[in-house]
C-alpha cells in the first residue's frame, strides 16, 4: 500500500490600484491554504493583509471603486515590509536538499492567478527575494479546458463560475472572499 502524499495549495488573490504590475501597486492579499490528502480538500488558515499604497497618486480611479479602497477601511493597513515578512514567512516552504534561499516548493492557485503572481512576484522582488511556485493551478484556465460543449458557464470569470457552481461570493473583488471563491471553484472542478 502507497502513502498518499499532502499537498498544500495556496489560492491567491490580489487587489491592485490597477492593471499594470509594473506601474501598480497590490492594496491586499488574501490567501486560504488547503490541505489535499487523498483528494479531500480541506481548508487550514486563511488570512488578508491590507497594505498602504505608495504612490496612491498613481492609481486607477475605477480600480479604487471596483476592490473598494478607501482611507477608513485602509486606516489600519500595513507597510510594504511587515507584509512582505510576513507573505514571505507563509510562502517559503524550504525543501529538504534545498540549495537556494530564493526557491520554494508552494502549490499556488488562483483564478487567472497569474495576474497575481506578476504582482506578488513584484512586490517580492523589491526585497531582493524571487517567488518561484513549483506549480501554478489557475482556475479560469481549468474551467475552460474543462467546461466544454453544451453545459457551460456564461463565462469563465470568478462571478460567472460561481454562479454556475452556486457558489456565494458576499464580497467579489476582495482579496480574501476571491481566493474563497477560487478555492471554492477549485473543489468544484476538481470533481469533473
Amino acid at each position: 500500500m502507497s502513502k498518499t502524499k499532502e499537498q498544500i495549495i495556496y489560492f491567491v488573490d490580489t487587489e491592485t490600484t490597477g492593471l499594470d504590475w509594473r506601474r501598480h501597486e497590490i492594496v491586499s492579499i488574501g490567501i486560504v491554504v488547503a490541505r489535499k490528502l487523498d483528494n479531500k480538500l480541506e481548508v487550514t488558515d486563511e488570512v488578508e493583509y491590507l497594505i498602504k499604497p505608495d504612490r496612491l497618486e498613481s492609481a486607477d480611479p475605477i480600480a479604487l471603486k471596483i476592490n473598494k479602497y478607501n482611507d477608513a477601511d485602509w486606516a489600519g493597513a500595513m507597510d510594504k515590509a511587515t507584509v512582505m515578512d510576513l507573505l514571505w514567512t507563509r510562502l517559503y516552504v524550504p525543501t529538504e536538499g534545498d540549495y537556494k534561499s530564493e526557491i520554494n516548493s508552494v502549490i499556488l492557485g488562483g483564478h487567472n492567478v497569474h495576474f497575481d503572481l506578476l504582482f506578488l512576484a513584484k512586490l517580492i522582488s523589491d526585497y531582493d527575494k524571487t517567488l518561484t511556485p513549483r506549480h501554478v493551478i489557475d482556475t479560469y484556465a481549468l474551467a475552460r479546458h474543462l467546461l466544454v460543449g453544451d453545459i457551460r458557464p456564461e463565462s469563465y470569470s470568478l462571478r460567472s463560475l460561481c454562479q454556475f457552481y452556486d457558489i456565494t461570493n458576499d464580497k467579489p473583488h476582495t482579496a480574501l472572499a476571491d481566493a474563497r471563491a477560487s478555492y471554492e471553484v477549485y473543489k468544484k472542478l476538481s470533481a469533473l
